[in-house]
Parts: structure tokens; C-alpha cells; sequence
């Protein structure tokens, strides 16, 4: 810190109390910060889906240095209860921006398969499953455009009902 130049703060919301894990990069000329927030954290009323407790949220902005700014009808990158999306990161490999998360579960922790970090026409920040998995999926789930029969997630604890968001 013998050079250095004080600068504004990048993100200034005034809704979280604490943000932690940051990440910031850029995909397709857009300027991404990553953080982790959540209700254990000492925020209330923060996301605007009731089944979401803690998650990642994402701010946008034209330089790294920002400000960053949430787009105001989407700023959950990934949530849920009981540390769904805990601690993500992201990382280049072959030109592509990965992404992981660790789900916390009864006993520790697990970690998620790479996911791709893909934007929307809208700057939306996505995850998207990797090809690289491709191989570990065993079945699909439902189809392309076909609305979900879930009503809720097996979590990684004791208790297999919890809401764990709305699908989209």
C-alpha cells in the first residue's frame, strides 16, 4: 500500500447489513460484482421472494471500479434456505467464466459442479449448466418449456420440505 489512490465506494446499497465473498468480473463489456447476503446476516426484508433467506446477489456496472448498481427487477444470482449458494466464485477457463457454490449441508459442506455464468439480452447475471457436466446427469427432470411439477427441493438437511424459491 505504498501507492495507492482513494476512491468512492463500488457498491453502496442501502439494505444489507453485511456482504461478504465478493467476486467481480466482466462478461460481454459488463461489469458483474458477486456477494453473499442473507437474513443470519442481519438483514430482514431484503429479497423480494419470501422463500429466500440467504444468496448471492449480483450488481452491474461500466467499470470495475463502479458504482455498481442491482437492476431492480433482478438481483439474485443464486437462494434459498439454510445457506443454499453459500460462498460463490467464479473463474475463467477457456474463455469461459465458471462459477461454483458450496451448499452447506448436515456435517459440512458440498461443492457444486462448475456451472456457466451466462448473461441475459438485459444484463441479467444467469447460471447455466456446463457441458463439461453433461455426463453426470442421469435423467432430465422436465422439459425445455414445460413448467416444473416441484413444489419444493430436497435440502441437504434433515428436512426434506423447505421452499427453497419460486422457479422461473
Amino acid at each position: 500500500l505504498l501507492h495507492w489512490e482513494h476512491l468512492p465506494p463500488a457498491f453502496t446499497p442501502k439494505k444489507y447489513n453485511v456482504m461478504e465473498v465478493p467476486d467481480v468480473f466482466c462478461i460481454d463489456g459488463r461489469w458483474y460484482l458477486t456477494c453473499l447476503v442473507g437474513h443470519g446476516l442481519g438483514n430482514r426484508g431484503i429479497f423480494s421472494d419470501p422463500h429466500v433467506a440467504i444468496g448471492t446477489i449480483y450488481a452491474v456496472a461500466d467499470r470495475p471500479e463502479g458504482p455498481y448498481h442491482e437492476l431492480e427487477d433482478d438481483q439474485i444470482l443464486i437462494g434459498g434456505v439454510n445457506d443454499s449458494g453459500y460462498s460463490c466464485r467464479s473463474l475463467e477457463f477457456e474463455g469461459e467464466r465458471m462459477m461454483f457454490y458450496t451448499q452447506r449441508i448436515t456435517g459440512g459442506s458440498v461443492l457444486s459442479p462448475p456451472m456457466r455464468v451466462i448473461t441475459t439480452d438485459e444484463g441479467h447475471l444467469r447460471l447455466a449448466w456446463s457441458p463439461r457436466t453433461s455426463a453426470y446427469r442421469q435423467k432430465e427432470l422436465i422439459s425445455l418449456g414445460e413448467a416444473p411439477l416441484i413444489v419444493s427441493l430436497p435440502s441437504g438437511r434433515n428436512n426434506w420440505e423447505q421452499p427453497t424459491g419460486r422457479w422461473r
